[in-house]
């Protein structure tokens, strides 16, 4: 894995970026950006390559390109890491990042994830994409043709679904998210200390998953493979 002062090479080109905005640099024209900011955007750019292109090149599940990927979306692992003790899974194939998509696994350092534990990082990942997006807020239906309406944490967390998920727009693409439980090991179906039977699950962590997503609802993406193919 490539060493994570490459990473750190990456952030801090950002953060320069961020600083030469604030600070009014000379404008080469009143629509573009200074030479100098176009040159630590290409170094930017670059760094972000390598890591991507390392990670591909050696089918390797590599977490600074997992990492760089959060990033480039608005994101990073403070605004989505848990807030219990926790390490990141990488002998899984789970901190994998490309140009489309980044997969990290938290796994909790000590005994089993609560639901308590596991809805508080929700919102704490809701709450850090609505931040990062365009508008403020996440979406819900985008890709069923239902725009870019506003998905609150009420009407989120309230709908009865097997995967959370939902979609926030960075920079005018899509990106949507995906989390879910792992697990120590398979759930059980047996009676509990009441004699009622139910499902036991040993759940040990959270996997996020963030990709980008359709640019166009599923309805207008099958019109142009449809097109393609005639």
């Amino acid at each position: 894995m490539r060493k994570p002062v490459i990473l750190a090479l990456a952030l801090s080109l950002a953060l320069l970026i961020t600083a030469c905005k604030d600070n009014g640099g000379t404008s080469e024209s009143d629509s573009g950006a200074s030479s100098g900011d176009e040159d630590v955007a290409h170094e930017i750019k670059s760094v972000e390559e390598s890591i991507f292109e390392e990670a591909l090149a050696n089918n390797a599940f590599n977490l600074d390109a997992a990492l760089t990927a959060l990033n480039s979306r608005g994101l990073g692992l403070p605004q989505m890491e848990p807030d219990w003790g926790y390490s990141i899974d990488e002998d899984y194939n789970q901190a994998y990042g490309d140009a489309n998509k980044c997969v990290i696994n938290f796994m909790k350092n000590e005994g089993l994830l609560s639901d308590e534990e596991f809805n508080a990082w929700l919102k704490k990942a809701f709450d850090a994409t609505a931040k990062a997006s365009d508008d403020g807020y996440n979406i819900q239906g985008f890709p069923w043709g239902m725009g870019d309406i506003e998905m609150s944490w009420e009407e989120f967390f309230s709908d009865s679904i097997f995967i959370p998920s939902w979609s926030y727009k960075y920079g005018g693409i899509i990106i949507d998210v995906f989390v879910n439980h792992t697990m120590e090991k398979d759930s059980e179906y047996g009676q509990d200390e009441n004699g009622e039977w139910a499902w036991t699950n040993y759940y040990n962590g959270v996997q996020l998953e963030v990709t980008t997503g359709l640019q166009k609802s599923w309805d207008e993406t099958w019109a142009d493979i449809e097109h393609m193919l005639e």
